[in-house]
């Protein structure tokens, strides 16, 4: 994977690139990086590649850290984009989401 078709967020502990050939994202996450730098790379991914609301990003990263337990960057992704841009319907998918759980597949 060449440089000009990915682009790296995080740091040498905790980085995820994003793969624009292969249309996904490859995860490492060093576990002992701690929860607020974790939540800050979330949300920064969603501020700049999905277009996310600052405050709505950290309710998303920070609802989904907690309360689903996760830390695969493409369910973050997938609940900021059902949510649309609106707080009321994040917690509504993350609530049925803590409810029948989740499943991981393709975006």
């Amino acid at each position: 994977m060449s440089t000009s078709e990915s682009r790296k967020y995080g740091s040498a502990e905790s980085i995820f690139i994003l793969c624009e050939t292969c249309h996904g994202f490859a995860t490492y996450f060093d576990k002992s990086r701690v929860q607020e730098e974790f939540i800050e790379i979330v949300v920064n991914i969603l501020d700049r590649e999905e277009g996310i609301d600052r405050d709505i990003a950290l309710l998303i990263a920070d609802s989904v850290y907690n309360r689903l337990k996760s830390s695969n960057i493409r369910e973050y992704i997938r609940i900021a984009r059902l949510s649309k841009n609106d707080s009321s319907q994040v917690n509504k998918i993350i609530d049925t989401f803590a409810k029948y759980g989740t499943t991981d597949t393709e975006l």
